[in-house]
């Protein structure tokens, strides 16, 4: 990974200011945080949300920037496109209105809300939270790809009027360094391989198969890392955890334990693509023994091993819908 270029700030106007001078014409920008990769130093008292561009190359072009008009009279969003050869277009009033409607997110998440993010790509699912917590609540995002996590803190950055933190790191069981690799698509797409085993050795094969480039990076466990950062978080209810993690999910889910007995938060959760039967079977056996429910989002309908759906909405035991 490149070495990453820095920018100094010290208070949430600066970011503002930054954030403005990203902003270009005739529908698409170039977002260069740090042209010239001058290395500064974060002064005392910046913002939580750009401590991750210590650690990220800063220089990133986003193909357009969509402005979108916050359905609950919040701040106009601003949604940059990944630039990726494998990535589509999709305009954002559409990945909010599947996500924060067809999947019921608005019915679990309200205004004032902590949110996770884990997996968050170029942030469509994030700001799509960020709109639903509106100003006063909090997204905290994770993303380990290097593909990716520059358009997801420029994301961010151009989106100041929300609280929106980024962290460049994955979210495994267990904190230490993990090995993260590619679908074949040049980083678009990817997942941790470390530990994966413990859902199934065919998905590990099939991954492996596919998976040309690779690369060690540092995971934490979520809820020592709530505790870490307890001055900011450990305190929180957290009330929606969302996670796309091409199939490690389940062995995050099993690690929240102490989060979702203590919150009960609602979950949105991948059921991966390339699950066979056994690995299906571990992910609604690992939802069940955390004491949650798994339902199909678009419809509330309890969910069907046999009808594969690409995502499960679970909640604790005993929620009446």
């Amino acid at each position: 990974m490149p070495s990453a270029a820095r920018v100094e700030v010290s208070s949430h106007t600066e970011v503002e200011q930054i954030a403005g001078s990203l902003l270009g014409t005739e529908g698409s920008i170039e977002v260069a945080l740090s042209a010239a990769r001058e290395e500064a130093t974060l002064s005392p008292g910046a913002p939580d949300s750009v401590n991750a561009l210590e650690r990220v190359q800063t220089d990133v072009v986003l193909a357009e920037v969509e402005q979108f008009v916050s359905p609950g009279g919040g701040p106009d969003l601003l949604y940059g496109h990944l630039v990726h050869p494998y990535e589509g277009s999709r305009a954002f009033a559409d990945i909010y209105r599947y996500f924060a409607e067809q999947c019921r997110w608005r019915r679990f998440v309200n205004r004032g809300d902590f949110v996770i993010d884990v997996g968050a790509h170029s942030g469509d699912t994030t700001l799509v939270l960020a709109e639903l917590v509106g100003v006063t609540g909090s997204v905290l995002a994770f993303d380990p790809n290097p593909a990716v996590l520059p358009t997801l803190l420029a994301n961010a950055m151009i989106n100041d009027s929300y609280d929106i933190e980024v962290e460049g790191l994955a979210v495994a069981a267990t904190s230490g360094t993990v090995v993260f690799t590619d679908h074949s698509n040049l980083m678009c797409n990817g997942g941790v391989l470390t530990g994966l085993e413990g859902v199934g050795n065919a998905v590990v094969d099939r991954i492996e198969a596919l998976s040309p480039e690779r690369l060690e990076v540092e995971a934490v466990n979520l809820v020592e890392y709530l505790m870490a950062r307890k001055d900011r978080f450990a305190e929180r209810r957290v009330s929606f955890i969302k996670t796309d993690c091409e199939g490690f999910d389940a062995l995050i889910v099993g690690s929240l334990q102490p989060i979702l007995t203590r919150d009960r938060p609602a979950l949105f959760v991948e059921w991966f693509e390339w699950f066979n039967l056994d690995e299906t079977e571990m992910l609604f056996s690992t939802i069940d023994s955390v004491g949650y429910q798994a339902y199909e989002p678009e419809t509330l309908n309890l969910a069907n091993r046999s009808r594969k759906v690409s995502d499960l909405l679970c909640l604790p035991k005993g929620t009446v819908l």
